[in-house]
């Protein structure tokens, strides 16, 4: 019987000392689950950033490409509006919307770098994702708004000139 008890308290006294290097065993993994889970959020949060800027990089080219078609149409209408001038034609509204196209390619191009200015500030907010999409949404679809605006001015510059 003293055997058993004698038995009973050595266990006992093996797991009340045992308890404490479990508990910080179990602490030492929670803390480096936590801190993969940190460094996995943050490289998270960098492929986001990165997958962003080629986002926008490729949409910003396509943009200043479309502005750099619509520089060129007005100047090969400006061309041939002056062709028209030297033949004795009236062609007043087709200078008036060729002038209102050029401003409004004037407005997407600041509207443009407006939006990259945006972006640097998207970038560098705490969540980068929701401002982002402020971004694309606002300042972006401006943009491309004003870029149909001055095409559609270019359109009726063509057609005045007929």
């Amino acid at each position: 019987m003293i055997k058993k008890i004698m038995l009973y308290i050595a266990i006992a006294v093996f797991l009340i000392s045992a308890a404490p290097v479990l508990a910080r065993t179990t602490t030492n993994a929670t803390s480096t689950r936590l801190e993969k889970m940190q460094e996995r959020r943050e490289r998270l949060a960098e492929y986001r950033i990165r997958n962003i800027r080629r986002f926008f990089g490729n949409m910003s080219r396509r943009i200043e490409a479309a502005i750099r078609r619509l520089e060129r149409l007005a100047e090969r209408i400006e061309s041939r509006i002056e062709k028209m001038k030297e033949e004795g034609k009236d062609v007043s509204v087709a200078e008036t919307e060729l002038a209102e196209a050029r401003v409004k390619i004037n407005e997407a191009i600041s509207a443009l770098e407006d939006a990259k200015a945006g972006l640097k500030a998207a970038l560098a907010s705490d969540t980068p994702k929701e401002a982002f999409v402020k971004v694309r949404e606002g300042l972006v679809k401006g943009v491309i708004e004003k870029i149909k605006a001055a095409h559609q001015a270019l359109v009726e510059a063509i057609r005045a000139l007929e």
